[in-house]
């Protein structure tokens, strides 16, 4: 497990890393403290995915911890986020953006091992529903299932839509997403679309939080609601 810090109190940082440590015990866990945004996006450039989990100081000088929480996402959508603030008033905003916990620094000790926690349930339920297809010119390529978007079959090609684009395979729907498969919802003979991240529907079409839209047919209406509501209901 991979871990950075980034405060620009080095009191702070040594509050958290203690912390960080204490729960890990002795297991095997990297932890790098950062002051400035420089130094962590000096180490960020040269490799996006160097970090598992990020604690994030919300206000720092020149800074703002939300913003950077939208870059580090918008390159690294596994990377999850805890937001350490004084102020509780930013509670609601750091939710902008994905896979983020909120802790207020004064809850530290006892709350932010609750949010590491979470956050390495979430990073485990990523891994353990990843997907391998072998791509167009023989490429494999690994999907975590929680980035689809949605899954388009046309003639012989499965095309599946992620955030962060597309990829393609000649492997039919039932053959890439194996028992995942129950975890999309069919709207159409040629569309499958994945709950997380659908914002509504009305009775011809499917919207997406991105904004993309896809086609209801009025034969897989009824089975859709359900499982939308299903889904809505559970506990993911």
């Amino acid at each position: 497990m991979r871990i950075a810090i980034l405060d620009d109190e080095k009191h702070h940082i040594e509050v958290t890393k203690k912390i960080v440590q204490d729960f890990f015990g002795e297991e095997e866990v990297l932890i790098t403290c950062y002051e400035t945004k420089k130094d962590f996006d000096n180490d960020f450039e040269i490799s996006p995915f160097l970090f598992d989990i990020l604690v994030l100081d919300i206000l720092l000088p020149q800074s703002d911890g939300i913003e950077i929480a939208r870059e580090i996402r918008s390159r690294n959508e596994r990377c999850r986020i805890i937001f350490l603030s004084n102020y509780l008033e930013f509670a609601t905003e750091v939710y902008e953006t994905e896979h983020t916990f909120f802790v207020l620094k004064s809850d530290a000790v006892k709350k932010l091992p609750v949010a590491i926690k979470k956050a390495i349930d979430q990073l485990e339920k990523r891994r353990k529903e990843s997907i391998c297809i072998k791509a167009l010119h023989d490429t494999q390529k690994v999907i975590c299932f929680e980035d689809v978007v949605y899954v388009e079959r046309v003639k012989r090609r499965t095309i599946i839509n992620t955030v962060s684009g597309e990829e393609e395979t000649l492997e039919n729907v039932s053959d890439v997403f194996g028992s995942l498969e129950d975890k999309l919802v069919r709207c159409h003979r040629s569309y499958w679309a994945n709950p997380a991240h659908l914002k509504s529907f009305s009775s011809s079409e499917l919207v997406f939080v991105n904004g993309m839209k896809i086609p209801l047919s009025r034969s897989y209406s009824k089975e859709m609601k359900l499982k939308v509501m299903n889904y809505i209901t559970s506990d993911k």
